[in-house]
């Protein structure tokens, strides 16, 4: 092997003129060969046949929405600290303007979903705290002030009467749900 290499390169060295001209043919026909029978260029990887390309084929039809490719970008500081509000403030224009970009469906900006949570697990807080005053209501035997609505089926409880006092509602409907007709 090292023979021909060594051959094949003094061969290239004694004629370069000729390897150059030989080089731009090829080109030349790699070009021209483009050029008669091109189709569209893509960065997209696919084998037809495929157990994968079946599964993403279906997943295309029943779903479109998630046919798709989803990608995840970490930002960090260079020393590890939080945030500061200019950095927040950047990185939250940057993930809008990756938003307005062709093919993209959707960005999510992790500053808006952290205030999300955090109302969230609020309301959360707030739900279990009613829960539990409503249990012990019930379970002492004196609800809130009157009496709560009888329906004839417990799900036809009357909601708009309790948005005031969701730990009534509940009782409300514990007590119909457990109380026999």
């Amino acid at each position: 092997m090292a023979t021909f290499l060594y051959r094949l390169g003094r061969f290239c060295a004694r004629r370069a003129r000729l390897v150059v001209v030989i080089w731009v043919a090829l080109l030349a026909v790699a070009g021209g060969a483009y050029a008669l029978g091109h189709g569209t260029l893509s960065s997209a990887v696919s084998i037809p046949g495929t157990a994968t390309a079946q599964v993403t084929d279906q997943l295309r039809a029943a779903l479109p929405a998630a046919s798709g490719g989803s990608g995840t970008v970490v930002f960090h500081t260079a020393d590890g600290s939080a945030f500061t509000d200019a950095q927040r403030t950047a990185i939250s224009s940057a993930l809008a303007g990756a938003g307005s970009v062709e093919g993209v469906r959707a960005v999510t900006d992790p500053f808006q979903t952290e205030a999300q949570l955090a109302t969230q697990r609020q309301q959360v807080d707030t739900g279990r705290s009613q829960l539990t005053t409503g249990t012990a209501q019930l379970q002492a035997g004196h609800g809130d002030s009157g009496q709560c609505p009888r329906p004839q089926d417990p799900a036809d409880v009357d909601r708009r009467s309790h948005r005031e006092s969701p730990s009534r509602a509940l009782s409300c409907l514990r007590v119909h749900c457990e109380r026999p007709p």
